[in-house]
């Protein structure tokens, strides 16, 4: 088997980050055409379309992650008092078949909700 070969970022991607004199390579996020051309896709509002890229890039390619809102509010740029923007984004994606909710909290303890991508996006037809 032959090694894997990284290819850095170019300087118009990222910001590189320099840890301990090292290089570190930035995650990035697996965004396919079929996926970007899909009538879902392209219905989704903006917020909706920021915060799925945040959930792609926190999944680490997994396909069960955790999000809660305050990660939502950082990845927006939005005040903490913004949350309702992050509950309809997130709203949408489940709608659209992009993610379900596999674990839902109540807020008590601070746990963050539980989702997992899913296909069906593929059969989204507006309404």
């Amino acid at each position: 088997m032959s090694k894997v070969k990284f290819t850095p970022f170019k300087t118009y991607e990222t910001a590189l980050r320099v840890e301990n004199r090292k290089i570190i390579n930035e995650q990035h996020v697996r965004l396919t055409r079929s996926l970007l051309l899909s009538p879902a896709y392209k219905d989704l509002g903006k917020n909706a379309t920021k915060i799925l890229n945040a959930m792609k890039l926190i999944s680490k390619g997994e396909s069960e992650f955790t999000f809660s809102s305050s990660i939502g509010v950082e990845y927006l740029g939005l005040s903490k008092k913004s949350e309702k923007s992050i509950r309809n984004a997130i709203k949408e994606l489940v709608e659209h078949g992009f993610i379900k909710c596999t674990a839902f909290s109540s807020g008590a303890g601070h746990v963050p909700n539980k989702y997992t991508f899913t296909s069906n996006w593929k059969d989204w037809k507006k309404q």
